[in-house]
C-alpha cells in the first residue's frame, strides 16, 4: 500500500475536534428550536461593520456603518461551529491516507458539488421570498455535509473506516 503525501489536508487529530464542534453545533441548533434563544447571546452588543434591517434599495438609507448594535449572536455561533466542524472533519487526513482514499475523497467532493447545486436549482425553482434566504443560509454548509456523509459512507462500504 502506497502512502500519499497530501498538501492541503490537516493532521488526523483535527478530525475528532471537528466531530466535537459539529456535535455541539447540532445540539445548540436543536436547543434553539426546542427552548428558544440563549438570553446571553440573544441581546449581545457588538460592533457591526454594516447593519441594516431596511429593505434593499431604499432611497437614502441611513448610515449604518461601524455602529454598536444589539444582535442575536446565537445563529452566528451555531453557523461558525458547524462550518468549522465540517471543515475539520472533511479535510483531516485519515490514519492511512493512500491513493484509494484520495480517489474516494475527490469523487465524494465532485458528487457533493453536483448534489448541492441540484438541490440549489430545485430551491431556486420552488422557494420564494424570505424563505429562500433561509435556504441559502443552509446551502452554505450543505456541500460540506454531503461530502462528509458520502466520503465516510464509501469508506465504510469499502471496509477502510475500521482503520480510522
Amino acid at each position: 500500500m502506497k502512502l500519499m503525501k497530501t498538501k492541503f489536508l490537516l493532521p488526523h487529530k483535527f478530525k475528532i475536534f471537528g466531530w466535537i464542534l459539529f456535535a455541539i453545533s447540532i445540539l445548540l441548533y436543536i436547543s434553539d428550536i426546542a427552548f428558544g434563544d440563549i438570553p446571553l447571546l440573544a441581546k449581545a452588543k457588538i460592533l457591526c461593520v454594516y447593519h441594516s434591517d431596511d429593505f434593499p434599495f431604499v432611497k437614502n438609507p441611513p448610515n449604518k456603518f461601524f455602529q454598536m448594535q444589539e444582535v442575536n449572536l446565537e445563529p452566528d455561533i451555531i453557523g461558525i461551529l458547524l462550518i468549522t466542524g465540517c471543515l475539520l472533519v472533511a479535510f483531516s487526513r485519515l490514519k492511512v491516507e493512500d491513493e484509494y482514499t484520495a480517489k474516494i475523497r475527490l469523487e465524494s467532493l465532485v458528487w457533493a458539488t453536483f448534489a448541492n447545486f441540484i438541490l440549489l436549482i430545485l430551491a431556486i425553482l420552488t422557494i420564494w421570498g424570505r424563505d429562500f434566504i433561509t435556504v441559502m443560509e443552509y446551502n452554505m454548509v450543505t456541500i460540506l455535509i454531503l461530502f462528509v456523509i458520502r466520503f465516510h459512507y464509501v469508506l465504510f462500504q469499502s471496509g477502510k473506516i475500521k482503520s480510522e
